[in-house]
């Protein structure tokens, strides 16, 4: 029965050392499942997060887009009015005094904005030479103090 003893104890030892090898086993695979959960879990996060900007993109995209026909369709409005409103006026001048006044009238209108913007043209100038000057002085007291 010694033997037998023996035989079995061995055999126990065996299954013994098999269960913790067959245990360590488990042990890496629950951690490696683990990791690819992990990997998983963060990939889909980050292209959930992707899909949202992706989609935040499209909306800003077909809103821009939106927004540019309306624009479009509203200077088309405006130009067709402007149109009409011209071709109403010009409808009222038939006879050729009446359409001499009215090309007097704009010419002179013409030459005033002419003037008015000729002399806006002066007062930038003369600004900007104002302006460079004071950023010249303003420059040179700064060197001097820094000097000091």
């Amino acid at each position: 029965m010694s033997d037998e003893v023996i035989k079995w104890l061995g055999e126990i030892r065996t299954l013994k050392e098999q269960l913790t090898t067959l245990q360590q086993e488990r042990d890496q695979l629950k951690e490696s499942e683990s990791n690819w959960r992990n990997l998983y879990a963060t990939e889909a996060q980050q292209r959930r997060t992707d899909a949202k900007l992706a989609q935040q993109q499209l909306e800003q995209i077909r809103s821009k887009l939106s927004n540019e026909a309306l624009n479009q369709q509203i200077k088309k409005t405006d130009s067709f009015r402007a149109k009409t409103i011209f071709l109403e006026e010009i409808k009222g001048l038939d006879t050729v005094e009446t359409l001499k006044d009215k090309l007097l009238e704009v010419m002179q209108e013409r030459d005033s904005l002419k003037e008015v913007l000729t002399k806006e043209q002066e007062n930038h100038e003369q600004t900007r030479k104002s302006l460079t000057a004071v950023i010249g002085e303003t420059v040179d007291q700064l060197a001097k103090e820094r000097k000091k």
